[in-house]
């Protein structure tokens, strides 16, 4: 697997190449990603996802190709989307996979602000 949430290539055209495509999952809780070393996205770059009941991010494992964190926006009043963070969310990593991350969104600069206090180190549990 390589991307889990990806547009298709004419949604993309139509839309032209600057807008966003908003995936809108609103009974999304979890996603926990296991040794998935294809992985490199979670979402299309055109994408944004739009969760507010999301709790967990939880990577482990190989997913080092894996570098970005899909942007999550919120609507505001003029209906222009910001980079935003769904109030229950916790992301859980190895330190070495959170410090690949890329920041680099030209959409949404503060986005590492706001994930940032979200991230926890992933501590495995023996059995």
């Amino acid at each position: 697997m390589v991307e889990i949430l990806g547009a298709a290539t004419s949604e993309v055209e139509e839309k032209g190449s600057d807008a966003l495509i908003k995936f809108h999952l609103p009974k999304l809780r979890k996603l926990e990603l296991w040794r998935l070393p294809n992985l490199k996205s979670i979402c299309s770059k055109s994408g944004v996802m739009v969760c507010d009941s999301f709790q967990l991010i939880q990577v482990a494992g190989d997913c080092y190709k894996l570098k970005r964190i899909p942007p999550f926006v919120s609507l505001v009043g003029n209906g222009q989307p910001f980079a935003s963070a769904p109030p229950s969310l916790t992301i859980r990593s190895e330190t070495e996979w959170w410090g690949l991350l890329e920041w680099n969104w030209d959409d949404h600069p503060n986005f590492k602000n706001v994930l940032q206090p979200l991230w926890k180190l992933l501590r495995y549990q023996p059995f």
